[in-house]
């Protein structure tokens, strides 16, 4: 390892890893609402992989649905809604209500917009999802108490917003492909690609979790961005930045501000930092590969990282 800050205090654990490997988008689709088969009951989904710490609710580890679920399908030609919860604007859907919500289909040019109370939770399940948005974020999360994302098994879903956004007056600048201004988590073991042209790929003003699945970002500016903390506990995450990979912006709380992997396969490969927190970064599990342009780890903090888990490929260019 290398490039660490001079400023850091730098913690290397001899105890062996087990390492396993919306604004308007211009669409054309208008609002249609048609019954669709009900699903039998039961539970739908996977069981809850373990977490490794209490970083992680019962809610993050969720990734099970039943037939209350609102079923939603995508498409230019009409946004199909069975059930309650969310409605359509030509090609923006809307979810409003606390519950779940499972997403299949494309919209060319759309937008997923969650508005919901401070206190309600919300749960998207995207089951074959593609949506490009070309002016905004394709998944805006405006207000929510946490809203959590699971990726279908064996489902590809991508996310991808265009090169500028048009704001509304008056509207926060938001400015990534995937935005919260509230607590992000995904989970599930399928496959989420997403691409921000704009600006950053993932973010959120609050907390980032990724229990599992395969998530591939793409970035102009970061990849990942948590403004109080990420945390990763399983999956494959795969993350190409023009500037830092993982970025975790908070300085004053003392119980946030941290960028946590327990687990899970990463590969960072970033123009400028791959990790970088100005509190605190802990690599504890899974196996991390980085190739940076700056610092492989930069933070002002303390930085506790098991050599085991880590793998600093910055001197192979």
């Amino acid at each position: 390892m290398k490039k660490f800050s001079e400023k850091i205090t730098v913690v290397i654990l001899t105890v062996v890893c087990i390492c396993s490997a919306v604004s308007a988008c211009g669409g054309i689709a208008q609002n249609a609402s048609t019954d669709q088969p009900s699903i039998g009951g039961g539970a739908f989904g996977e069981e809850s992989v373990a977490a490794a710490s209490d970083k992680y609710s019962d809610f993050d580890l969720d990734a099970m649905w039943d037939s209350k679920a609102t079923m939603i399908t995508l498409a230019d030609s009409g946004i199909s809604i069975s059930g309650s919860g969310a409605s359509a604007e030509g090609s923006v859907l809307t979810v409003n209500r606390e519950g779940t919500y499972v997403l299949s289909g494309t919209l060319s040019d759309g937008q997923i917009v969650v508005t919901v109370e401070k206190t309600e939770k919300v749960h998207l399940v995207l089951n074959g999802v593609n949506i490009s948005c070309s002016d905004s974020s394709a998944l805006y999360v405006t207000g929510a108490d946490k809203v959590s994302v699971t990726v279908v098994k064996d489902t590809v879903n991508s996310l991808s917003d265009g090169r500028t956004y048009v704001y509304e007056a008056g509207a926060a600048e938001h400015n990534s492909c995937v935005y919260s201004k509230d607590d992000l988590t995904f989970n599930g073991t399928g496959t989420l690609n997403v691409t921000g042209n704009y600006n950053n790929g993932i973010a959120t003003t609050n907390d980032l979790k990724i229990v599992s699945g395969t998530i591939n970002v793409t970035a102009v500016n970061n990849a990942i961005k948590g403004k109080d903390s990420v945390a990763i506990n399983s999956g494959n995450i795969t993350v190409i930045s023009q500037d830092d990979g993982i970025k975790v912006e908070n300085e004053l709380e003392t119980e946030k501000g941290y960028l946590c992997i327990e687990g899970g396969t990463v590969n960072i490969t970033a123009g400028d930092d791959a990790l970088q927190s100005l509190q605190t970064v802990t690599v504890s599990g899974g196996m991390t590969t980085v190739n940076a342009g700056g610092q492989a780890v930069n933070c002002t903090g303390t930085v506790t990282i098991d050599e085991n888990c880590f793998n600093d490929n910055s001197d192979a260019e």
